[in-house]
């Protein structure tokens, strides 16, 4: 009939409300909460027989609906639209060197250190990330094809290992020289011919420039200052090194030609001493 928790109240004289009989429908029974001259809670198995035992067994519509349930049916919400959220790209950065590595990307792992250290704020940039990874997949395509390898540490800032030569008329001579051209390991022979691997480093370069034009202005005078920083702290400690084992040999042989002068000197004024006594008129020694 009622929702349960709902609070049912019989008010047995209508000029005084203070005098009521008030119960909560429950589950499966009915508690009785107050009633006057009640000290504690009973229980009825139904509405009915709660009625039942009111002064006057009253009817139900003789009760007062003080309040509903606490706990509501709440309106069902509707469902919300899928917002489909776009994947998020990211940069597609070979892994380090192994024994299982694609041969043909270590080069394009140096590329992507070197924008980072250049200039970490573009690798927010959609525009080169999105280049990068093109250039990734395209030398993946070629694995078996083309070997890269990075440089060599004391190579690491050298500007040539990014910067395309435009001043060579092959295509080999235009890219860093750090591809190699694959070679059977059994043979020794090459994959393929020359015609097919400067037309696969053509198009390995058609995907670089792209991305070489939005990386140029920050990663080429990176390196330039980190070359020249690298040498300029390696020849001030040879040249340093080479100073004081050239200042000690030039000590040394100061040393030994003061004392080479000083017997020379020596024997010297002995000798004028003796020339300059025989210039002297002979005396002889008994006197006539």
């Amino acid at each position: 009939m009622y929702p349960p928790h709902t609070v049912l109240r019989f008010y047995p004289c209508d000029e005084n409300l203070d005098v009521h009989y008030t119960a909560v429908l429950l589950k499966e029974s009915l508690l009785q909460v107050k009633a006057p001259g009640q000290t504690g809670k009973q229980h009825f198995e139904s509405v009915d027989a709660w009625l039942a035992s009111l002064p006057g067994s009253p009817p139900i519509h003789a009760l007062s609906l003080q309040c509903l349930s606490s706990k509501e049916p709440k309106e069902p919400k509707e469902p919300r639209a899928r917002i489909e959220k776009p994947k998020k790209v990211k940069w597609n950065v070979p892994s380090k060197s192994t024994s299982r590595t694609i041969e043909s990307v270590p080069w394009a792992r140096y590329v992507y250190f070197m924008i980072k250290e250049a200039n970490p704020e573009l690798l927010k940039n959609t525009v080169i990330r999105d280049l990068y990874n093109e250039l990734v997949s395209c030398l993946t395509s070629y694995a078996g094809h083309i070997v890269t390898r990075p440089p060599y540490f004391y190579k690491r800032y050298c500007p040539a290992n990014i910067r395309p030569n435009d001043g060579t008329d092959t295509v080999v001579g235009t890219l860093p020289q750090l591809f190699i051209q694959k070679r059977d390991l059994h043979s020794g022979s090459y994959q393929h011919t020359s015609s097919v691997y400067q037309q696969n480093l053509l198009h390995v370069l058609s995907v670089y420039r792209p991305l070489y034009e939005q990386i140029k202005f920050d990663v080429i005078p990176y390196m330039e200052r980190r070359m020249y920083e690298k040498k300029a702290k390696e020849r001030t400690r040879v040249c340093n090194r080479l100073l004081v084992r050239y200042n000690t040999s030039l000590m040394k042989l100061t040393r030994n030609f003061e004392a080479r002068a000083q017997y020379l000197r020596y024997y010297i004024n002995s000798f004028e001493k003796e020339r300059a006594s025989y210039q002297e008129p002979f005396q002889p020694l008994i006197k006539l």
